[in-house]
């Protein structure tokens, strides 16, 4: 194939000839360009791309959408999607520690929320104060969520989640209220144990609780409020309660 490049080239040849050169060099750059275009055209994100993109925070804040209901909540909420343009500190309920924007507290309350704790949650490490009373919580209380390290506030009071009130793992927990649900069984026998030194409020009243009541709740010094009333607990209560010296008040 002959080429018109150089300038003896071009004298030599007919102009005709090297002008169907060019024009067809012309055109099979246009053809090159324009497949490259389509080969590497932008395809649409899918849900699988957007969530892999995604913190392990984020991810795990969203397991709580469940459903048709949980889709019609969400929907009424500032960010709480996968494709919100807020980040997740701004999203309703939601603070984060300034300095890594790490998730530290969740409070959504009163909210019409049909929803079960969704066990992702454990995945938040930062989690110090996580509040979901008031709405229409069911199934159970995640043992992954009872295992947060850092947990200081945990109440869900007056929704209606079932099964054993688990035992919680941090050490800083101070308030414990998950009165008026449907938990049932006894309560773990070293309860007091784990928070002898941090919990100032421990309410279970009006579920379906029964055995005996620990006495190593007495082992709670800062304890103030304790709340175990109608519920199905039998024996004698501990003496050892009454020795409590920050107890102000007792329901039972």
């Amino acid at each position: 194939r002959r080429d018109c490049s150089s300038q003896r080239e071009k004298e030599a040849s007919p102009l005709h000839f090297c002008s169907l050169i060019t024009s067809g060099r012309s055109s099979w750059s246009q053809r090159l360009v324009r497949g490259n275009k389509r080969k590497f055209k932008r395809r649409r994100l899918t849900k699988k791309d957007i969530f892999s993109n995604m913190s392990q925070e984020t991810q795990a804040l969203l397991a709580l959408i469940q459903g048709i209901d949980g889709k019609d909540w969400a929907s009424r909420r500032r960010g709480w999607s996968a494709q919100a343009e807020e980040p997740v500190c701004m999203w309703d309920g939601i603070i984060c520690d300034p300095s890594d924007n790490s998730v530290t507290s969740i409070r959504i309350q009163s909210a019409d929320l049909y929803a079960t704790i969704p066990a992702e949650w454990g995945q938040l490490k930062s989690l110090r104060t996580l509040v979901l009373r008031e709405n229409l919580l069911y199934g159970s209380i995640p043992p992954e969520v009872t295992a947060l390290p850092n947990l200081q506030t945990f109440d869900v009071a007056e929704n209606d989640l079932s099964g054993p009130l688990p035992l919680f793992k941090s050490m800083s927990l101070g308030v414990m209220d998950a009165s008026r649900n449907k938990l049932s069984g006894s309560l773990p026998s070293s309860i007091g144990e784990n928070h002898a030194l941090t919990l100032t409020l421990f309410d279970v009243m009006d579920n379906n609780l029964t055995g005996s009541i620990p006495s190593s709740i007495s082992k709670m010094k800062n304890l103030g409020t304790l709340s175990l009333g109608s519920n199905i607990f039998w024996g004698l209560i501990p003496p050892s309660l009454g020795s409590l010296p920050m107890l102000q008040y007792l329901f039972k």
